[in-house]
């Protein structure tokens, strides 16, 4: 079989030219016969994106991976090659995924895995939603600090926030009627930096109403799975592994969880996980600290694990079934937590209550101060039933691609102003 590529511009990324180098070759199609994938050591080597074979048409950009020794085959049949550049050699993991090698691939990559989330949502009949970016409210959550401003308007000034989630307004919205909705959204979190932890960030949040967690995790798997089978996630990834936290305090520390689990028996677990305990701990920290310093380590990280039942004490806006559990789990994949799914509270009341105690407990750890939204407590007296999550988008990419770093991420990430 014969090739006939011509290409206006050709740019060669590598600067040592050996056998088993892999590079990327890129150029605008002048004219073209037609050109296929052949795989393997045989023949002529070229991917287009993610593995996938092609033929090209006149004029389209081209971006193709080979190996060392197909290079000088470019070059001779190549027919208007301009320009040669010495650029960095790609990485390419086992089974021929691509991991990004600069910044406009990573913009490239990023517009496509968005684009794939978005369609494969769209086929599960969920539609996208705009919330505010400038809230009343950014959330309770203890342990959160928002970013703060202040809007004026001639004598009017009004403290506003930068969101947490936007959980509050797609809430209003179940209450309004609308029934499976998704948005994704920049949020900010302000004291969070870290290989993993950006101030600012992409929330994917999606919510069916008259669902509950068996259809969002079905909905999370699919996702995962049309990641695969799209070329865009690595198909090594096994099948999901479902643990209770009991199971997981039980197979790895030898402690029988309950929800009744005392603070004092939780502080003597700790110490026996020689943790620094000093005693003036409540129950979520000791517990968080127990978890990610003895049991998240050994979490598997070449498959899916759903974490579910969480003790009542770490119920946040969940349900609390008749077993004194908390209806609600958190996805683990490749050493990354990804996301936080509740079978949601309905009951305004118990909103309240929960929020009151988020608000005293703030003010204990001396966190910005924030007021209850009483247009989200009027709107619970309405919540149908519901099933919704939260998953940050940086780390799932990070997940899909191997990435070690938020920052091999985003362009501009504030990590990389600072030493971690």
């Amino acid at each position: 079989m014969s090739h006939s590529l011509s290409l206006q511009r050709l740019f060669l990324k590598c600067k040592t030219i050996s056998k088993d180098a892999v590079i990327e070759v890129w150029g605008r199609v002048h004219a073209v016969d037609e050109l296929r994938c052949v795989l393997g050591d045989q023949g002529f080597t070229a991917q287009l994106k993610l593995g996938k074979p092609f033929n090209l048409k006149l004029h389209d950009m081209v971006k193709l991976r080979c190996r060392g020794r197909d290079l000088h085959w470019i070059a001779e049949n190549a027919l208007e090659v301009h320009e040669f550049s010495h650029l960095q050699k790609m990485n390419v993991e086992e089974g021929g995924f691509v991991t990004p090698s600069s910044q406009v691939d990573r913009y490239h990559l990023w517009n496509k895995f968005i684009g794939l989330i978005e369609d494969y949502l769209k086929a599960q009949g969920l539609v996208r939603v705009q919330t505010p970016t400038l809230v009343s409210c950014p959330g309770t959550e203890p342990h959160l600090q928002p970013f703060v401003t202040d809007f004026r308007w001639g004598k009017i000034q009004k403290k506003y926030f930068l969101p947490t989630s936007p959980e509050l307004h797609l809430k209003k919205l179940l209450s309004a009627g609308f029934t499976d909705i998704y948005e994704i959204k920049s949020c900010f979190r302000n004291e969070e930096l870290s290989t993993t932890h950006e101030p600012e960030f992409t929330m994917l949040e999606w919510y069916r109403a008259y669902a509950d967690l068996q259809l969002i995790s079905e909905d999370l798997l699919g996702l995962l799975k049309h990641l695969q089978i799209t070329g865009f996630a690595p198909l090594s990834w096994g099948h999901v592994k479902r643990l209770s936290i009991a199971e997981l305090f039980f197979n790895h520390l030898n402690f029988d969880l309950q929800p009744q689990t005392s603070l004092e028996e939780l502080t003597l677990l700790a110490r026996n996980c020689n943790l620094n305990v000093k005693g003036d701990e409540n129950w979520e920290d000791l517990f968080n600290w127990i978890f990610v310093a003895a049991i998240e380590p050994q979490l598997p990280h070449d498959r899916p694990v759903l974490v579910h039942s969480y003790p009542p004490q770490l119920c946040a806006f969940s349900r609390i079934n008749q077993l004194g559990w908390s209806e609600r789990f958190e996805l683990y994949l490749c050493g990354f937590e990804l996301a936080n799914a509740f079978d949601e509270l309905t009951d305004a009341d118990e909103y309240l209550k929960r929020m009151q105690k988020d608000l005293a407990q703030r003010r204990q750890l001396n966190r910005e101060e924030v007021f209850l939204d009483q247009e989200f407590l009027y709107a619970m007296k309405f919540m149908p039933p519901a099933g919704g999550i939260a998953l940050g988008l940086e780390r799932l990419f990070m997940a899909c691609l191997g990435l070690s770093h938020i920052s091999q991420v985003r362009a501009f990430a504030k990590s990389g102003e600072f030493t971690l």
